[in-house]
């Protein structure tokens, strides 16, 4: 992470408890998500005259959130910088730097899958659809997409190809949100989800929970945080953003609401639901722009003493 985003980060766990003043609920939350808005979920503007105290509830959804945010943002900023086609090095270096990720595959403007790693993955993604997703800070920027599948929702990443000012195709990366448990304490109060579905429920039966029945797809429109209520109490939630794909994280207000305790079971391995490492020989396969690429169609061996200022790849 970059010495900027380290101090931004400090900057917020530091004003979750130390900001002082008598302001309302209201401005207080704005000042923390003026915070993730400037540094982790452009294009909000930070607003430094705004200050107040978090209370309980929003002290626990921000701790408890900032750490699979930073891993979120780290990504999007890897992404933003490999927009040229991958070498098995470059690739190597991604699954090395973010463990949690499940796969990587190669699109091409057709919507044909060239390449992938691993080649056999576990959830059948619609990659061809990546191409109908859009950035937010213009063409060549990340575009994301939940996909909810059998065997639980995928996020994927991905970043356009271009050979000049034409584009080749799309870089996707895919991961499923249980497998970045391990960077936030507190999971079982969290729960992560999209307008297309769950990606972690924490120990909540989210159908009893204010959480379910909305549309999270138009209220993400036009606010990025706020709150939502029912019988059994109320959620408190706020949203960042994989290109236009919201990705929101809530937790209790106030109230009480049943629980699945069996959820949690997934906590005790939350590394099994990524890649954790690619083992298997390497294969070369050239696309997207002839003999100057290569994305590999096989697993990778472990490279040892490869760091980011080896692989040639800029942050």
């Amino acid at each position: 992470m970059s010495l900027q985003n380290s101090l931004v980060t400090t900057a917020l766990i530091g004003s979750l408890v130390f900001l002082g003043g008598c302001s309302t609920w209201d401005s207080t939350w704005k000042t923390t998500k003026a915070l993730y808005g400037e540094y982790l979920n452009p294009p909000a503007k930070i607003n430094y005259e705004d200050k107040g105290v978090l209370n309980d509830a929003e002290t626990r959804l921000a701790s408890r959130m900032v750490g699979i945010d930073i891993q979120l943002e780290e990504l999007e900023r890897y992404l933003q910088n490999a927009d040229r086609p991958p070498t098995g090095e470059s690739v190597a270096v991604l699954f090395q730097r973010f463990p949690w990720l499940s796969g990587l595959a190669a699109v091409d403007v057709s919507g044909e899958v060239l390449a992938q790693e691993p080649p056999m993955p576990m959830k059948e993604l619609d990659f061809p659809k990546m191409l109908e997703q859009t950035s937010r800070v213009g063409l060549r920027g990340v575009r994301g997409l939940v996909e909810d599948t059998p065997l639980g929702a995928e996020v994927l990443a991905a970043i356009p190809i271009y050979s000049n000012a034409d584009l080749m195709g799309l870089l996707v990366a895919h991961f499923d949100m249980r497998a970045l448990l391990t960077y936030t304490s507190g999971a079982e109060d969290l729960v992560v989800f999209a307008p297309q579905g769950i990606l972690w429920p924490g120990r909540f039966a989210v159908d009893a929970t204010p959480l379910v029945g909305q549309d999270w797809a138009e209220i993400t429109k036009g606010a990025t945080q706020g709150t939502v209520s029912n019988q059994n109490g109320s959620f408190i939630w706020i949203a960042r953003f994989l290109g236009t794909q919201p990705i929101i994280f809530a937790t209790p207000a106030e109230g009480s609401f049943p629980e699945n305790p069996d959820q949690l079971a997934a906590l005790s391995h939350p590394s099994s639901f990524g890649a954790g490492g690619l083992t298997a020989p390497v294969t070369e396969s050239q696309v997207m722009e002839g003999g100057d690429s290569s994305l590999l169609t096989a697993p990778l061996p472990p490279l040892r003493g490869l760091g980011m200022q080896e692989s040639g790849i800029s942050e």
